[in-house]
């Protein structure tokens, strides 16, 4: 499998610092993306969005739940963004939860992918193969 990077810039938004360490590592060494930056809180996140100093973010990696923010609810902003500002190709919702209703509501975001935790690496290539060039 070629391991070009895939992405240029992947942001992960989740609240556990452990879990936003591990996905990075995972990321960095499978060369998913030349470049990792990483979120704890979501309202943060989307602030970083909404700048124009920064480089795109081509995937977009959000916990589903989360104290301040649900993964929903930065969706839902992301939405609201103009579209020079919106992750370009990819937004995983991450979950280590089974709950029907997040699985039903995720059908609502058919830009998204909602995979479980925790991240694998081939899960990640074959969602950017689907979703083609970066």
């Amino acid at each position: 499998m070629d391991r070009t990077p895939a992405a240029g810039v992947a942001m992960l938004v989740d609240d556990d610092a452990d879990e936003n360490f591990v996905n990075e590592r995972l990321i960095r060494s499978a060369g998913i993306a030349a470049e990792v930056i990483a979120f704890e809180n979501p309202v943060e996140a989307l602030a970083h969005l909404e700048r124009d100093d920064r480089a795109p973010v081509d995937l977009m990696m959000v916990d589903v739940n989360m104290p301040e923010l649900s993964g929903f609810e930065v969706l839902d902003r992301h939405r609201a963004l103009p579209d020079e500002k919106k992750a370009r190709k990819v937004i995983m919702l991450l979950t280590s939860s089974l709950n029907p209703v997040d699985i039903e509501r995720a059908r609502n975001y058919p830009e998204i992918v909602y995979t479980n935790k925790p991240l694998a690496v081939e899960t990640v290539f074959q969602i950017l193969k689907g979703q083609g060039e970066m």
